[in-house]
């Protein structure tokens, strides 16, 4: 949606009334997780096509992404002799689709490879400073959270509040000064497996 947040609040909500009156009832979702992004990307004018989150071909991947990926046109240019498509003019558009072209490639490799793992050998793949967050249908219930040089802000709510507290998570050496968590539920996992409380005690 182009405009402020409480547009995009307008328009959401005539769909979903759209919706209920098509199928005669109301809708109801049950959802752990929201991704969104309230500003535009560094390459693109304001526009419906450019807005975030970005999705890869079939939507199996979704990024939302503040900072910039320097090295996009590179991405871009090798994504596009692979057959893939673009329709934005943003770098986000890129990290959708590289991850994506990455998944098709390690699956053959490491039937078990992990969303985290996945994240990793994008982040690998991308210059620049960035925060994404990532969401798949090809890992149900998680969502993994990267970052190098930008700043990203995690809020959680428990079973009847939001957190007003800060978490911090660090994990593993992706490349020097990137940081990269993951979400089942309300807990953490770093790469390592290593669970990361997030209850008060």
């Amino acid at each position: 949606s182009v405009g402020t947040v409480s547009l995009l609040e307008d328009k959401v909500n005539t769909q979903l009334q759209d919706a209920t009156s098509k199928i005669g009832k109301n809708l109801t979702f049950s959802n752990h997780v929201g991704v969104a992004h309230t500003r535009w990307a560094t390459h693109g004018k304001p526009s419906e096509k450019n807005s975030h989150p970005h999705f890869s071909d079939n939507c199996e991947f979704v990024v939302v992404h503040n900072g910039i990926v320097t090295n996009y046109s590179a991405l871009k240019e090798m994504l596009l002799k692979k057959g893939y498509t673009f329709y934005s003019e943003t770098d986000t558009e890129i990290v959708a689709k590289i991850t994506k072209f990455l998944y098709d490639q390690l699956i053959k490799e490491d039937p078990g490879l992990t969303f985290v793992r996945l994240v990793m050998h994008v982040m690998l793949h991308l210059e620049g400073a960035f925060a994404l967050i990532f969401r798949s249908t090809r890992y149900p219930n998680e969502v993994v959270a990267c970052k190098r040089g930008s700043p990203l802000v995690i809020g959680l709510r428990g079973a009847s509040v939001v957190e007003k507290s800060f978490i911090q998570v660090t994990s593993g050496n992706i490349t020097a000064g990137s940081e990269l968590a993951s979400a089942q539920s309300f807990d953490f996992q770093s790469p390592d497996r290593k669970r990361v409380r997030t209850d008060k005690q």
